[in-house]
């Protein structure tokens, strides 16, 4: 311990000890930006509210799951049907999506969760994620970097085969939760 033995001089004044004590300026941050989320409702809290199929309205419903609310796909057609979310904004060429989720299925041939986004019209990306059967896979977390501006942004989630995605046995019913997306503009 400090012991104030010099009268002139004081261990407990920090400007003594420390010279002349700046304030800094808090109004801008000192980290980066780590972008904006893009989606409520991640969680399924809220039912199925901003959440679609691509291929059949009643194709999408919210289970329980261990206490938990997970949005479940059933009833897929076959390896191509998913869960499906639309996203507006002002997204540029460059820009950064990351998707992060949970995944589940009991599909022997579904070991592949996979994330793709359309915009423009047209298919841009595919992103595979080998997983495993009959467990959750936690925190699988996708990157995709845009190819053109668009002002929506259309992602689908399925499970398919890792191997051979055409394989349409993989279209057993899966769950999803913790689904976020974060959109990171480009550095300009």
């Amino acid at each position: 311990y400090l012991r104030n033995t010099d009268k002139e001089f004081s261990y407990w004044n920090l400007g003594d000890v420390f010279g002349t004590l700046k304030l800094v300026d808090d109004s801008t941050p000192s980290v980066p930006s780590v972008g904006n989320e893009l989606i409520t409702n991640g969680d399924f809290n809220d039912g199925t509210t901003g959440w679609l199929s691509n291929y059949a309205a009643d194709a999408i419903s919210v289970a329980e799951v261990d206490g938990d609310n997970v949005l479940k796909v059933s009833g897929r057609w076959n390896h191509f049907s998913g869960a499906k979310r639309l996203m507006s904004g002002d997204f540029k060429k460059g820009d950064k999506v990351t998707v992060k989720l949970d995944a589940f299925t009991e599909d022997t041939a579904g070991t592949s969760c996979t994330v793709i986004f359309c915009y423009n019209g047209e298919e841009k990306t595919e992103m595979n994620k080998e997983i495993n059967v009959a467990e959750w896979n936690r925190a699988l977390e996708y990157e995709y970097i845009l190819a053109e501006d668009t002002t929506e942004l259309d992602m689908q989630i399925r499970i398919q085969d890792f191997a051979n995605k055409w394989n349409g046995e993989a279209n057993k019913d899966f769950c999803l939760d913790n689904v976020s997306v974060i959109h990171t503009p480009a550095a300009e």
